[in-house]
């Protein structure tokens, strides 16, 4: 608990920013949790009770004591209790909980398999009663993390690292959306729902989001006055209104991924990330208008750097809908406004063109079907050709006109071995490695069904999948840092003491051959 691997908050005169403090000791930072909580506990009236794991041998501080057990007329007397406890605890590497590196101890101090067994026993026993367990980590360590995310994957109970950290876990599959402290708070104190606990788990779909925005945004009372919030998949024009009119009576967040502070929701990427996709309405999306304070056109440095999945199936000799979305944001300003008077609407703002708007996107796309992936058509290309040419001159006869000649299409891989290859070296040399983002984005392709060469198995359901938009908009330090996560929780699912025991020879040399080359690049990407 002395260690210094832990942070803690430190809020900036401008009210809004928060600062990170490093090499702060773990006891520092758990104090500093539980005080907000017991100030949340004694404004609220939530009954707290507080524990100490290990006896802390000392008259003036008990080992247990509450907040807002018995009346109000206690309240202050315990709240000078809690602020004692927290000041004058004197720590003692030995007999704290998470001490000599966090690892698990029993009274005595004492680490080993026995302990962990015990420990988790315990927590099986507790899972089975009505409660809801939050584990807070405050620490670095690489190992003590892992033990507890994988007591996360075995027990129902939710393990959240600092601010900093879940915020960076939410943004690699929902970075649509600011992961405020106020997030971070309530699922400290388990008051979360079950759907903000998945928010570091998996990308939501429409559903879940219009969900979470709902119960986020919308009070019981709002709702039932017929102030809902439009389902993305009958209006996403509507819904998108709606949320934006939400948006401009929220404070801004403090964004520790951006280290700014944005709107809760980013319209702009919530839009480029579901709104073009067919598959994601019932009926065709509406012309939009565009938004300037929020939603704007990504760089060109990022449409040249960062598109993981698109850059992927280029090289394939694929498309991807996220080039047509990423050539549609470019040209988001470019459209004059229609002139006040025309038509129904008196918006002057810009239009957003959606004629060619609903490409497949890269994550539907398989990677490795031979027919659809690999071989290239003329038909498309003649297809636009067509359409964006307003007038022609008629065609000469097809024995005047000179010989069309194709690019080599590129053949479907012959066996895993290729496969491998394709997906961790750039073509068509195959001798430079993908970027780091690129691999960590595209690990689901080597499973089944789109990868025909390996067999199926229930563990590559495990994977959590990252968002690819989560690392266009960065770069430096930041773009730094998420890689640094991703890679940790790619370690966690690809290390060779977490995966099954009994594999086939294929599935084996996939796992390797990830590991090896995620490891390789993690070297030459962030260093050792």
């Amino acid at each position: 608990m002395c260690g210094g691997d832990s942070h803690v908050m430190k809020w900036e005169n401008d009210g809004g920013s928060v600062g990170k403090v490093d090499g702060a000791s773990r006891w520092d930072e758990l104090s500093q949790c539980m005080e907000f909580h017991s100030k949340m506990a004694s404004k609220c009236w939530i009954p707290t009770k507080f524990w100490l794991v290990n006896d802390p041998h000392t008259p003036t501080i008990p080992q247990k004591f509450s907040l807002c057990w018995s009346n109000s007329k206690h309240l202050t007397t315990e709240m000078e209790q809690v602020q004692h406890v927290f000041e004058h605890v004197k720590m003692n590497e030995k007999l704290n909980p998470l001490a000599e590196q966090g690892k698990t101890t029993d009274e005595e101090g004492q680490t080993g398999t026995a302990v962990r067994k015990d420990l988790e026993k315990s927590l099986v026993s507790l899972a089975k009663l009505p409660v809801k367990i939050v584990l807070r980590l405050c620490t670095d360590d690489e190992e003590v993390v892992d033990y507890f995310n994988a007591l996360d994957a075995k027990l129902d109970c939710d393990v959240l690292d600092d601010f900093w950290g879940e915020a960076m876990e939410v943004y690699l599959h929902n970075p649509w959306l600011t992961y405020g402290i106020g997030l971070h708070r309530i699922r400290e104190a388990g008051l979360a729902t079950d759907l903000i606990d998945d928010l570091d788990e998996k990308g939501f779909s429409l559903d879940q989001i219009h969900k979470f925005c709902t119960e986020f945004f919308l009070s019981d009372i709002s709702a039932k006055r017929g102030n809902s919030l439009p389902h993305p998949r009958k209006d996403w024009t509507a819904f998108m209104d709606r949320l934006e009119q939400l948006m401009k009576r929220e404070k801004l967040q403090w964004n520790p991924v951006k280290k700014r502070q944005t709107p809760w929701i980013d319209l702009g990427k919530l839009d480029s990330l579901y709104g073009r996709s067919k598959k994601h309405s019932d009926s065709p999306p509406r012309q939009r208008p565009a938004r300037h304070a929020i939603h704007r056109g990504r760089q060109e440095s990022d449409t040249d750097s960062f598109g993981a999945k698109d850059e992927f199936y280029h090289q394939h000799g694929t498309t991807s809908g996220h080039s047509a979305h990423r050539e549609q944001h470019h040209t988001v300003h470019e459209h004059s406004c229609d002139p006040p008077g025309h038509g129904e609407s008196h918006d002057s703002r810009p239009r957003r063109e959606t004629s060619n708007a609903h490409a497949r996107r890269a994550s539907d796309t398989d990677a490795f079907n031979a027919t659809h992936e690999y071989h290239r058509t003329t038909s498309s290309t003649s297809s636009s050709a067509s359409t964006s040419a307003p007038s022609s001159p008629p065609l000469p006869p097809a024995s005047s006109r000179p010989t069309r000649v194709s690019p080599p299409a590129m053949t479907p891989p012959a066996d895993l071995t290729e496969v491998l290859q394709r997906w961790s070296h750039r073509a068509p040399s195959y001798r430079a490695l993908n970027s780091l983002q690129q691999l960590l984005v595209t690990v689901p392709t080597l499973f089944p069904p789109q990868n025909q060469y390996v067999e199926k198995h229930e563990y590559y359901s495990r994977w959590k999948e990252f968002s690819e938009d989560a690392f266009n908009d960065e770069s430096g330090d930041e773009l730094n840092e998420l890689l640094k996560r991703a890679v940790r929780k790619a370690k966690f699912f690809l290390h060779p003491d977490k995966i099954p025991k009994e594999l086939t020879e294929n599935q084996a040399l996939l796992f390797k051959t990830v590991w090896d080359v995620l490891m390789e690049s993690e070297s030459v990407t962030l260093g050792d």
